[in-house]
């Protein structure tokens, strides 16, 4: 995200209109979570700045390939593009056993959309389970990386899961 300015520049903006320490106040704060989903109390408006001024290019391209994949309803590559052939995925290709987890109050991955996908992954006999990714009924797209409370909604449980597969499955 540059806007036309120099990185310096850029950031001392985004400093600037994102330095409330009140998350409900906080503009940056206000805009992402309008993005992705409300949930104000996993909010630390420190970590939405640094992450505000480190936006990269390709970032916007997955917001480019997120809308490919609404626009067209397929899982796909944006080889082409928003507006190029929508090739779908090879998910006969998928070898490894798949948890699909989804925050209830995500909206770039809509928990819709994430049933689709599982519906075509069960179909490859890869499927083996899909639920929420906690408790937490306003957990978001950012919370997966940023909630103030990472470990113990996600991170402890997940690596829990990842160790059953490891058993059932036998990797070691």
């Amino acid at each position: 995200m540059t806007l036309g300015l120099p990185p310096v520049l850029m950031e001392l903006f985004i400093r600037s209109v994102c330095s409330t320490k009140n998350p409900r106040d906080n503009f940056c704060v206000f805009m992402t979570q309008n993005l992705v989903g409300e949930n104000f109390d996993q909010v630390d408006p420190n970590v939405t700045t640094q992450m505000m001024t480190r936006v990269q290019p390709a970032s916007w391209r997955q917001f480019e390939h997120y809308g490919k994949i609404a626009l067209t309803s397929v899982f796909t590559s944006l080889d082409d593009g928003v507006l190029g052939d929508a090739k779908p995925y090879n998910l006969s290709n998928i070898r490894v056993p798949i948890v699909l987890l989804y925050g209830e109050n995500d909206q770039i991955a809509e928990k819709s959309q994430v049933m689709r996908l599982a519906r075509e992954l069960n179909n490859t006999g890869m499927l083996e389970q899909i639920e929420p990714a906690c408790s937490l009924p306003k957990f978001n797209h950012v919370d997966f990386l940023f909630s103030k409370d990472i470990a113990p909604l996600l991170n402890k449980p997940l690596v829990q899961k990842v160790k059953q597969l490891f058993e059932k499955y036998s990797y070691r």
